[in-house]
């Protein structure tokens, strides 16, 4: 009878945690949402002149103005803590107008990313979105002219968008997520039943995953050296699926709205985790911090488990998969080069190492060699998926461990699982390869067309 109230009482105070994050996920929901737009007669400006007339008017500024660093503002606005949508609409001669974000209380979550960014003279509208994490008193856009060609800005618009609200649900959505998996696993005594080895192995690699994260609790990023362009290739993803492309082949917005195929010559599956997150309305940065973490945590368990498979010692594979997760090289590719492709690979080599270690060495039982085979198929994929050159290195030391062991190669049919598995491979990878091959040949049969036809050229 005690244990029926117990549990009754379990479920009640579960249900009202559940309808409490729910309450809180429905509250970041804004009614009546900030609206202000500033036509050119509303900007403080320095210099210039307002117009109707001119290009269906706005405030106008020339090189007989000369230069304005400061050209034209808008009036500060109070910006609550939310998400807001900032449009600046203007006509330019020429490149290099800037635009830059400033407020009353400056700090990093105004300026950065939006300090004297470029006004493209073939377009007539710039778009950005910007996250406010506090209140912010006095925020405006600022206009500087360089002193070349003539710049109209006909109007700036600030408006507050939803997107916090989807953060706010897709933050409630883990929690229930995670607090529904707690308790089933409470319920069916699954924590309990833990061995104390066990837990210390699951303590532990949260802890070297947070240990391997501990740079991304700042409130900014550290500027990778390829960190930059794989940022513009989780945005072009995010553009590409709002578009309704799927899967991904051109990002929609790169090189002035013509687009470019960077998702045909890199794999980028993995890529989809922070792009459908930004989906929600969360910022770049922060989409990206979530995948390190993702990325790291990942990295520590599949280790784990493949080091595991080999040395058959629980404490032996947490040794190796703190190592190889804290080792300087992964985190240099992490937070020095930002090398997003490769430090996503790595999270797959040990299942390569380990499948080869299963189907090479000397045990009685297939199992070993099919479960060998599933670790390289799954290793192969994922490497595939996330950085090219790291594959074709990959595949190299297979070829050369198979040449070492050619001897074992052809005894027990392992030759049969190395085979099956590199089709296996191949096939559960066409969607990506058959794009890939198809436009790297085409690219350089027509490299080879043009340099024949610029030889037999006449003078």
């Amino acid at each position: 009878m005690g244990n029926k109230i117990l549990k009754k009482k379990n479920i009640l105070l579960l249900l009202l945690v559940e309808i409490l994050i729910i309450l809180w996920a429905g509250s970041s929901w804004e009614r009546n949402k900030l609206d202000v737009c500033y036509s050119g007669e509303d900007l403080v400006h320095e210099a210039g002149i307002y117009s109707l007339d001119l290009m269906g008017g706005g405030l106008y500024i020339d090189s007989t103005f000369g230069t304005a660093e400061n050209f034209a503002s808008t009036p500060g606005v109070d910006l609550a803590r939310g998400t807001y949508q900032v449009v600046i609409e203007y006509e330019a001669e020429e490149n290099g107008q800037t635009y830059s974000a400033s407020s009353d209380n400056p700090g990093y979550w105004v300026v950065m990313g939006k300090k004297n960014v470029a006004l493209d003279a073939d377009r007539n509208i710039e778009s950005f979105s910007i996250w406010m994490n506090r209140e912010t008193n006095g925020y405006r856009i600022k206009i500087n002219y360089n002193g070349s060609g003539y710049l109209l800005i006909k109007s700036i618009r600030i408006v507050q968008t939803n997107a916090y609200f989807g953060m706010h649900i897709l933050f409630g959505l883990f929690a229930l997520l995670l607090i529904n998996v707690w308790y089933i696993a409470n319920k069916k005594n699954f924590i309990k039943e833990l061995s104390h080895k066990n837990k210390i192995v699951a303590a532990s690699i949260f802890l070297c995953a947070f240990i391997a994260s501990v740079p991304l609790l700042s409130c900014y990023l550290f500027s990778g050296h390829d960190l930059p362009f794989h940022l513009l290739r989780i945005e072009g993803i995010k553009d590409a699926l709002r578009s309704g492309q799927f899967p991904v082949r051109i990002q929609p917005d790169w090189f002035q709205g013509y687009g470019y195929a960077s998702s045909i010559f890199y794999g980028d599956i993995f890529l989809y985790i922070p792009a459908i997150i930004r989906l929600f309305g969360f910022p770049l940065q922060t989409v990206y911090k979530i995948y390190v973490v993702f990325i790291n945590f990942a990295t520590c368990t599949i280790t784990y488990y493949c080091f595991k498979s080999m040395l058959r010692s629980e404490y032996a594979a947490l040794i190796g998969s703190m190592l190889y997760v804290l080792s300087p090289y992964r985190l240099g590719n992490i937070y020095i080069r930002g090398a997003v492709g490769e430090y996503t690979a790595m999270a797959f080599f040990p299942l390569i190492l380990a499948g080869l270690y299963l189907i090479m060495t000397d045990n009685e039982a297939n199992r070993e060699i099919r479960k060998g085979r599933l670790f390289l198929v799954f290793g192969f994929s994922g490497v595939l998926q996330s950085h090219i050159i790291s594959c074709e290195m990959t595949g190299f030391f297979t070829l050369l461990v198979c040449i070492l062991c050619i001897k074992r190669v052809f005894k027990r049919g392992r030759w049969k699982a190395l085979v099956s598995g590199a089709a296996a491979v191949f096939v559960l990878n066409l969607l990506f390869l058959i794009p890939f091959i198809s436009y790297t040949l085409q690219g350089n049969a027509a490299a080879v067309l043009r340099q024949k036809l610029k030889t037999f050229a006449p003078a």
